[in-house]
């Protein structure tokens, strides 16, 4: 199939998944399909952005473990790494598909600070880059925290900082990125103890950064699912 001709079929298929069609379209193989497409178009934006947006539509419903997906959204993230829908995109489906399979560490970490860092005023990829962040730390660290040292030592900790600073109104932001620094702080430095008991300790920092208080965080989910925006 030529481009034109695939781009027609994916607005076909984007439409169909807003519809009670979206169980179809999955028994049909719709999924393995569109994840198919975004490999053979990897360099085409405007199929990338309808092919993602069908595959988040289905993801609502549907499990996407087992696709491919997370290679595939990272690829597209370093092709494609300013279009900020494409990075949009590309976050929701690796959270998506991060609550069902292993997600790399190492190329996912420095691809979403290197999002957050491009585009500081996108709160759609602010938010769920913080998302994939607490998902990982609470599904896919381990016992050396090795999560956690490489989303500090990458600048993940400093974009959470700068994202709720500056977007505390943005809803579910505020939760994420408090959960995110109070498990940092957790494990933080020792020879940070007398600085934080001075300032008045975690419980006042933390709030103090996200405009979150503990009792804000009832609502949020193991994995980050506070309201996606």
């Amino acid at each position: 199939l030529d481009e034109a001709l695939i781009h027609t079929v994916c607005c076909a298929i984007y439409q169909l998944s807003f519809r009670s069609t979206r169980g179809s379209l999955v028994e049909h193989g719709a999924i393995g399909d569109l994840v198919g497409i975004i490999q053979r178009c990897m360099t085409s934006e405007s199929i990338l952005e309808l092919a993602f947006g069908t595959l988040n539509q289905i993801s609502n419903e549907h499990n996407l473990s087992g696709r491919n997906i997370i290679p595939v959204m990272l690829e597209s993230m370093q092709k494609h790494s300013q279009n900020e829908t494409i990075l949009y995109y590309s976050l929701v489906l690796i959270r998506s598909a991060g609550r069902f399979e292993h997600i790399p560490l190492r190329p996912t970490i420095p691809m979403i600070v290197s999002s957050m860092r491009r585009f500081p005023n996108a709160t759609r990829v602010l938010f769920f880059g913080c998302a994939v962040f607490w998902q990982i730390l609470v599904r896919h660290n381990n016992e050396e925290n090795d999560a956690l040292a490489l989303i500090s030592s990458t600048g993940g900790l400093e974009c959470v900082v700068t994202a709720v600073s500056r977007n505390k109104r943005v809803v579910g932001l505020g939760p994420v990125s408090h959960l995110i620094l109070s498990y940092a702080w957790e494990f933080r430095a020792t020879e940070s103890e007398a600085a934080t008991r001075a300032f008045g300790g975690t419980d006042r920092i933390i709030p103090f950064i996200t405009g979150v208080d503990e009792a804000d965080l009832g609502a949020q989910n193991d994995d980050g699912d506070a309201n996606d925006g």
